[in-house]
């Protein structure tokens, strides 16, 4: 009797006796050598020796099962960021032999705040079966955003080759924004101080309220611009005499806006509309960079009534935005028309001001990439000496943004071959040179996102008989 691969994935071991007899279905005498099958499931067929073609014996076989992660490495992503956005980092775990394909435990990201020995935690996220990247993101302690700072973050792990505990110690930094100190209570001129935004006798006003973060531009955005919401907030003249003095009836209010940064608005941007007032109407005949909308059938008061809110559109860079005040009357039919913009707007900074600021910036796509073979296998068997095709390899990559709202990016654009970048930058299907070293060559590689704004480099096996002898 004697056994075979069907797909020809074993190899006769050289230790073995010229046409040694094969227990049926066993597989002892069976090996890969030097060869790699990582995690290859094949089926053994066991035939009578001499011209017999039926396969009296089946059993199957998995070579090579995968070995446990080894090494890991880490990127972040966002490197600024302000209270509540999302910190991102990404990292990828290999085996001894550089494959990405095997068992991983899952790391933490910690960081500590000058001045606390407390040690914060940003949970991490299991590794993609074939690339052996994951995500680690979470939001910072609201601590961190008390004032500006710089944070180093750091990655520990357990090595499941060994057990040990691996620290990749300040790994990245990412550079926190204070919160304006309007942010703590939001939008309130109730709790507004040493603002001169109207008279006594008509202590009327709207303001906006703009995102104080950074607006990210997503790379999907097809007219390279960023979405924001703007909320309106209106303060009724709390200190009257009466609640029907206290009371606004009717109002009319105008947003302004560069537009020649930002998108006109439509009714279709409105995302809220106090309920309280039974017709909402659009002001028409404002022009450019102006919206404006008339509310009346109801009645509210006080210090910080939320009145409408919309979406945005602007390109990169700072836009001041602000509110009008046009028109307004109480439940006595006191009416006012200052047509001001009041100092009552907030964004970036601490303080209400006419014209509020919000910064939109693009998206850096690729602040990092991580390669991996596409079958997570990271060598090529080359038995071309034996008169078999030349085996080939795909690379490829993930990569990880500076936004924090996009996930990691999987299997972005591979850059083909561009001899003329720095580094230069190797095509992402790889062919082993031809004839090949015998035994086991070791071929790097680098290569790069669409464009080459990251690239990564990527160590290939290739492994081929040394010796070909013909029984």
């Amino acid at each position: 009797l004697y056994t075979t691969d069907a797909n020809s994935r074993a190899y006769a071991n050289a230790s073995a006796a010229v046409r040694s007899t094969f227990t049926p279905g066993g597989a002892t005498a069976f090996s890969v050598g030097s060869f790699g099958e990582l995690r290859r499931a094949s089926s053994l067929q066991t035939r009578v020796l001499g011209g017999d073609v039926t396969a009296w014996y089946l059993s199957s076989a998995t070579y090579s099962p995968t070995l446990p992660a080894a090494t890991v490495r880490a990127i972040l992503g966002t490197t600024s960021l302000a209270y509540p956005q999302t910190l991102r980092a990404m990292y990828q775990v290999h085996d001894a032999e550089g494959n990405t394909q095997g068992g991983a435990s899952t790391p933490q990201l910690t960081y500590q705040l000058d001045g606390d020995a407390t040690v914060q935690t940003v949970p991490c996220y299991a590794v993609g079966a074939l690339s052996g990247v994951g995500e680690c993101y979470g939001s910072l302690v609201p601590a961190a955003f008390d004032s500006a700072a710089s944070v180093p973050l750091s990655l520990e792990w357990t090595s499941a080759a060994t057990g040990d505990q691996i620290a990749l110690a300040s790994f990245g930094t990412v550079a926190t924004q204070r919160r304006p100190t309007w942010s703590a209570g939001g939008w309130d001129l109730g709790d507004a101080d040493a603002l001169v935004y109207v008279d006594a006798g008509k202590a009327v006003a709207f303001g906006a309220e703009l995102p104080y973060e950074d607006v990210f531009i997503p790379p999907s955005a097809s007219n390279g611009r960023g979405a924001f919401e703007v909320s309106i907030h209106m303060k009724t003249h709390m200190d009257g005499a009466t609640e029907a003095a206290r009371q606004v009836d009717v109002g009319k209010i105008k947003l302004v806006f560069p537009a020649d940064a930002c998108d006109g608005v439509t009714d279709a941007a409105i995302t809220y509309k106090n309920p309280a007032f039974a017709t909402w109407e659009e002001v028409t005949g404002l022009g450019a960079g102006a919206y404006g909308q008339t509310f009346f059938g109801g009645k509210v008061s006080g210090a910080a009534v939320p009145m409408l809110s919309l979406t945005m559109r602007c390109a990169a860079g700072t836009h001041a935005i602000g509110v009008e005040t046009m028109e307004h009357a109480d439940s006595d039919g006191v009416s006012g028309a200052p047509n001001i913009e009041y100092a009552s707007s907030v964004g970036r900074g601490d303080t209400y001001v006419a014209r509020a600021e919000v910064l939109v910036k693009a998206t850096t796509q690729h602040v990092g990439v991580f390669a991996y073979a596409s079958d997570g296998r990271a060598y090529v068997n080359d038995f071309t000496s034996l008169g078999q095709p030349a085996p080939s390899l795909t690379v490829q990559l993930d990569s990880i943004s500076d936004s924090p709202d996009e996930s990691v990016h999987r299997n972005v654009g591979c850059a083909a071959a561009d001899a003329s970048a720095t580094p230069p930058l190797d095509s992402c299907a790889y062919t082993p040179p031809s004839p090949a070293e015998a035994g086991v060559a070791v071929d790097t590689r680098t290569v790069g996102s669409s464009g080459g704004a990251a690239t990564d480099a990527i160590a290939i096996e290739v492994r081929s008989p040394s010796t070909v002898t013909l029984t």
